[in-house]
């Protein structure tokens, strides 16, 4: 998996992380636990793809990344099946959506990922079990002449070494740059508005009103004095 695709799936991870913890802090103490649970395990794995040159633990972030998906969809089958809407009132639609879309995506890439892995070390196997036959081993009992022994050939030694060398890191150029700037842009724009309608970001303060002071009733106590 490239550099630029892992960095995708940490943007990803990232943002359903905020978005889960922003949802948690608002929500009853059963569901805030599980929310501030899943939200910590997505942003330490997001951390660890940007710290690793590979990706780390595949198979349980595939899964990890599907349960927060299950759970609500559980969620909102029993309040569409018992007509309790109150089960979801605490878990905003639009938000929930936004990390439930950011999961699929790691969970879809990680998956093929997987499979993919899965492919090439069945290749290299069945390579490898192909290699321990005998060439003439489907001449042998039929009567076909065994073919001759090949000499082998020495070794060309200007041909340079025949092991393996280390893989160079790969290369960060403006493809990679323009590619991470594009990944934040779109999570961004998923996870911004899913934040401003959770509960955490309802009540935040805009900008610009942080350092603003009543000058007005300072004023007016002075006055009085």
């Amino acid at each position: 998996m490239s550099l630029l695709i892992r960095h995708w799936l940490a943007l990803a991870a990232l943002g359903a992380a905020l978005i889960h913890l922003a949802v948690g802090a608002g929500s009853p103490p059963a569901a805030m636990v599980a929310l501030l649970v899943i939200g910590v395990a997505e942003g330490a794995w997001a951390i660890a793809v940007l710290r690793s040159d590979r990706l780390p633990i595949p198979g349980w972030a595939a899964v990890g990344a599907l349960v927060p998906v299950a759970g609500w969809a559980l969620l909102v089958t029993a309040a569409v099946v018992m007509s309790a809407p109150g089960i979801t009132s605490d878990l905003p639609a639009i938000p929930m959506l936004a990390a439930t879309l950011l999961d699929l995506v790691v969970a879809a890439v990680v998956g093929r990922h997987l499979r993919s892995r899965a492919e090439t070390e069945a290749q290299a196997v069945c390579t490898a079990v192909e290699a321990t036959f005998p060439a003439d081993a489907a001449l042998v009992g039929s009567g076909a002449p065994l073919p001759a022994a090949a000499c082998p050939t020495p070794a060309d030694p200007t041909s340079g070494p025949t092991t393996s060398t280390a893989a160079e890191p790969e290369r960060t150029g403006g493809r990679y740059l323009v590619g991470v700037l594009v990944g934040a842009f779109v999570v961004a724009g998923l996870v911004t508005p899913a934040l401003s309608l959770t509960r955490a970001g309802e009540f935040a303060v805009p900008h610009g009103q942080h350092s603003s002071i009543d000058l007005d009733g300072i004023q007016g106590e002075h006055s009085g004095h």
